[in-house]
């Protein structure tokens, strides 16, 4: 028998992840400035005999899947080692572990390290030309897995349609992703890595094919792209595993990060650990070659673990947010829409996420992504519905809040009741369109704003903010609110301020009408105002029993109502303090107790309350309620003749 030196290849994917998290489970890491890991990595083969003349003349494994340093991470340390020892070199692309006649079958090779993972975006502050000529042609090639069919590049060049802006076509493409591929680990893409086009035609993947399928339409489109593959933290389960996102390269900027799966697109959170870039999804994470006699390997599943020791500070968001209704009190049914205005005051794009984390049932989903130009101002807007049927008597309060990807929160709140008008969705619609600002941006922006309520004895104002987008200084321009006029000139890209008080308005609702005109452009808001003759403050429901057994103590309970906030509230039964609230806002019940004793030879129970409005203007409301004290006593009522 002639025995033969062989030369095998065995390639193994990357198939398990041992990992923890810090002492106390979090929901992820999006707000800190910067997070420090020790990784490390174990992976272990056999070479096992196939008969008795079996030898061994050299072994080694490449590891291609290791942490390296670049924009977004630092690697501070980086150490190899291997059971029996190994002959260790490594490169930017590959550490090599080489055993030369081992007299061992079974080997191990890991490393540990530490590395930085900061919170910052790459810059990106000019426009960026689309679509993009003269670039490298590597990462614009369809792979095996991140393949290009028709359907692909007309799917892509359909979402790219009329964008001449590399990164608005970037977002957009990944926008289009999330919302119309279910990400869905019972499917079969779990287990098996699937292509790109049957990705598409089937709607679905994980987070190794909504990757594929985004760097392949933007492959399609001439832009290059590549896969990343590494770790991330999740918080179902509250713990690291593999996971994988794209980079697109900008020119003359570098390559921006874009995660499909975790809607991040132009920025990802500091618990993305990069350990591998490459033109496909399948490209192997580490190698073995062997020369042998009669020898057959098996290699074990590969190890990671990934240890959060230090985080940095609490990042800020640097966009400015606000969020308001579009209108304040509603009937029940109703849909309210609510607006998140936002702005962009840097030089660079910013790309922003927001999700709706406390409201009534809303009509779309709960998350927008929004990618900000320099120096751009925006509003999205949702509709949240009120539930139809409540209690008479009650002024309830429902609270619309959204928070950004660092966890800064924005609310506002909003009322409804019986007696009030409903607002239909229509009509909630309506509203919308009227303060939306169109696609393309107005030469003359204007963003006004009033109180919710305003007294008679008060003078109403509007604030109003104007920014000239033209690209000329504009002169003479006038912003003029029911008469009252403003002028001003504004310069370039510059945004003013104005207050304009208002004469005084009838009371009930008003809608104001304001317009900014300059001798090119005329623009119009308008803006609700109420005028109140005081708070409202109402008693909408009094709970007692009107006959009362005398020497027997009983409960008198208040349902107060009020429409704006008031303060220093007293309540009197007979002229005697018996409840006192600092402050109230929409409704508050107050529970009083009292001995039958003290109404004998009374009618009524005088109620009366003393509050103050914002300014401290006194207010007081003096109601009676009748009352009989029952089964009196012959002796009380005997005395009571000469008292």
């Amino acid at each position: 028998m002639i025995k033969k030196s062989v030369l095998l290849l065995l390639i193994i994917i990357l198939t398990s992840f041992s990992v923890y998290a810090i002492d106390q489970p979090v929901n992820d890491y999006n707000s800190y400035s910067f997070i420090d890991y020790d990784v490390g990595i174990v992976g272990s083969f056999d070479l096992t005999p196939t008969s008795s003349n079996s030898k061994i003349g050299e072994v080694t494994s490449i590891l291609t899947f290791f942490p390296r340093s670049d924009d977004l991470q630092e690697v501070k340390s980086l150490n190899f080692n291997s059971v029996p020892q190994a002959s260790i070199s490594n490169n930017s692309d590959e550490i090599s572990y080489n055993w030369v006649s081992p007299q061992d079958n079974s080997f191990e090779l890991s490393f540990d390290s530490n590395v930085r993972t900061n919170n910052r975006l790459i810059i990106v502050d000019d426009k960026i030309n689309f679509p993009l000529s003269g670039v490298e042609s590597f990462y614009t090639q369809p792979t095996e897995f991140i393949d290009i069919n028709n359907d692909i590049t007309l799917k892509a060049s359909d979402i790219a349609s009329g964008e001449d802006d590399l990164y608005v076509v970037s977002f957009k493409v990944a926008d289009w992703i999330q919302d119309n591929i279910k990400y869905d680990l019972g499917s079969l893409t779990a287990e098996v890595v699937q292509k790109s086009s049957w990705v598409l035609k089937n709607k679905e993947g994980v987070c190794d094919e909504l990757t594929n399928l985004f760097i392949s339409m933007m492959r399609s489109l001439g832009v290059p792209a590549r896969y990343v593959s590494g770790v991330a933290y999740t918080n179902a389960g509250y713990k690291f595993g593999p996971h994988a996102w794209a980079e697109v390269y900008f020119p003359d900027k570098g390559w921006v990060p874009f995660d499909v799966t975790y809607r991040q697109f132009g920025w990802v959170d500091p618990s993305h650990i990069k350990l591998k870039v490459s033109s496909d999804s399948g490209d192997p994470t580490i190698r073995y070659t062997w020369k042998s006699v009669d020898t057959s390997i098996k290699g074990k599943k590969i190890d990671i673990d990934t240890k959060v020791v230090n985080t940095g500070t609490i990042v800020k968001n640097p966009v400015i947010i606000a969020v308001k209704p579009l209108i304040n009190s509603v009937g029940p049914g109703s849909f309210v829409p609510f607006e998140v205005s936002i702005k962009n005051p840097n030089n660079y794009y910013f790309p922003l996420s927001l999700a709706v984390t406390k409201a009534n049932a809303l009509t779309d989903k709960n998350s927008k992504e929004i990618l900000l130009k320099p120096g751009e101002s925006r509003k999205v807007f949702w509709i949240s519905s009120i539930p139809g049927s409540i209690d008479n008597g009650y002024i309830y309060k429902s609270t619309f809040e959204v928070e950004d990807q660092f966890h800064n929160k924005y609310s506002t709140n909003i009322t409804y009741s019986l007696g009030i008008e409903s607002v239909s969705k229509d009509q909630a619609d309506k509203m919308i369109s009227s303060v939306k600002p169109s696609d393309n941006l107005s030469p003359l922006e204007l963003d006004c704003s009033s109180t919710k309520f305003t007294f008679s004895y008060e003078t109403p104002s509007v604030k109003c903010k104007v920014k000239n987008n033209s690209g000329r200084k504009l002169f003479n321009l006038d912003v003029c609110a029911s008469s009252v006029c403003k002028s001003m000139a504004l310069d370039e890209s510059e945004e003013k301020s104005v207050d304009i008080k208002l004469p005084l308005l009838k009371e009930g609702v008003n809608i104001i009408e304001i317009t900014a005109k300059s001798d090119s452009f005329n623009v119009k808001e308008s803006v609700r105002i109420e005028i109140l003759s005081n708070p409202d403050l109402s008693i909408s429901d009094i709970k007692y029993p009107r006959e009362i057994p005398y020497g027997e103590s009983f409960k008198f309970d208040v349902l107060l109502n009020v429409k704006v906030p008031v303060k220093d509230v007293h309540l009197f039964i007979n002229d005697i303090e018996v409840f006192k609230i600092d402050f109230m806002d929409g409704s508050k019940k107050a529970s009083m107790k009292f001995n039958s004793d003290d109404l004998y030879k009374k009618d009524n129970i005088n109620l009366r309350i003393d509050f103050k409005d914002k300014n401290d203007k006194q207010y007081s409301i003096d109601k009676d309620y009748p009352v009989q004290v029952t089964n009196v006593p012959f002796l009380v009522r005997f005395f009571s003749i000469f008292s």
